[in-house]
């Protein structure tokens, strides 16, 4: 799996003001970072049948998914959630998100590595 990072005209896009706490830190028993430096954090993010993690931010990022399954996504205006397939081995691009949780809704583990884009220092 390789993320190839371009040079770009529009800045990386973080989570506004007030967002929520970043993943790693409001769910470490889901989302370890593993590698992490000036331009790209890549996080594991494993969850087991019925997890689910605390309300949480991500910046924009690329994902990859290991292990596909039945999920649930949860936004503060939807107290229900929204159900979804997430087919192994499919890639996503995803802009900022200020508030957002997310459920095992299946049988099985899920499991997605993540490439959350940072805005580059200067």
């Amino acid at each position: 799996l390789l993320l190839e990072l371009r040079d770009r005209d529009a800045p990386i896009a973080a989570p506004e003001a007030g967002a929520a706490p970043e993943c790693v830190k409001a769910s470490p028993e889901i989302y370890t970072s593993v590698y992490d430096d000036p331009r790209v954090r890549i996080i594991r993010e494993a969850h087991t049948p019925g997890a689910r993690d605390a309300w949480h931010s991500h910046p924009e990022m690329a994902g990859y998914v290991v292990k596909g399954g039945l999920g649930k996504g949860f936004i503060p205006d939807e107290k229900d959630g929204r159900e979804m397939d997430i087919p192994e081995g499919a890639g996503f691009v995803q802009g900022p998100v200020a508030s957002h949780s997310f459920q095992n809704a299946g049988e099985t583990p899920l499991e997605f590595i993540l490439f959350e884009l940072k805005t580059p220092q200067k």
